[in-house]
């Protein structure tokens, strides 16, 4: 398996190469964000390739969208209220794939971003903010949080932990780990369950972002 940095695009379906190496069009949903032409607020969109008709799917604002397993519903964040310097500058919620049934998924008092849903499609991982003193600066920690509420902390990080990604096989979580190197750049994973936390790999680069696990055989 390989982890891949990519942009903050989900395909649902996709088709493959046809006979004679010729690609048809693309199949399936794309989900993603964009500024609207009117008050120019971030909103969510869904493409549709088999038609290439794009249809707005939130109207109130939406980052960092995340299709569940099934398709049928969207994880996304958006502030929530509060400046970004609060705890509750951001929250997660969720929007079904037609855009009804808009509802919060983080409690309005936390500040939540980067969703991402775990293929087994009953919980998500995310990124919580924390401030750790009244004259500090806020730190991030991964979570998990099952649909049914139940909340997990993953890591205990004393900066930034991010951009929390699963494992095809929804046993792993890779992330952007607190402890970047101002050289060298390197990616993190712990277990479901908040064991085994490790580094991943590294290399000669920085600030790694918006990873997406590929299943490689």
């Amino acid at each position: 398996m390989r982890v891949f940095i990519a942009i903050t695009a989900a395909i649902v379906v996709a088709a493959g190469v046809g006979a004679g190496g010729t690609a048809p069009r693309p199949a399936g949903l794309i989900v993603f964000n964009a500024i609207t032409n009117g008050p120019g607020y971030v909103e969510l969109f869904v493409a549709d390739l088999d038609s290439g008709r794009v249809r707005q799917l939130t109207h109130g604002g939406g980052y960092n969208p995340s299709w569940s397993p099934e398709g049928s519903q969207v994880a996304f964040d958006w502030v929530s209220g509060g400046p970004c310097g609060s705890p509750a500058c951001s929250r997660i919620w969720l929007i079904g794939a037609d855009g009804s049934n808009r509802r919060p998924f983080t409690p309005a008092n936390l500040r939540c971003e980067s969703p991402a849903w775990s293929p087994s499609g009953d919980r998500v991982a995310y990124v919580q903010w924390r401030r750790s003193s009244p004259s500090s600066v806020n730190r991030s920690s991964i979570y998990t949080r099952t649909v049914d509420g139940e909340v997990h902390r993953l890591t205990n990080a004393n900066a930034f932990d991010a951009d929390p990604v699963w494992s095809p096989d929804g046993r792993s979580i890779a992330f952007i780990p607190e402890n970047q190197d101002i050289v060298r750049g390197s990616v993190g994973v712990i277990q479901a369950d908040g064991t085994g936390r490790r580094k991943l790999f590294s290399g000669p680069f920085t600030q790694p972002a918006n990873l997406d696990w590929h299943d490689q055989p």
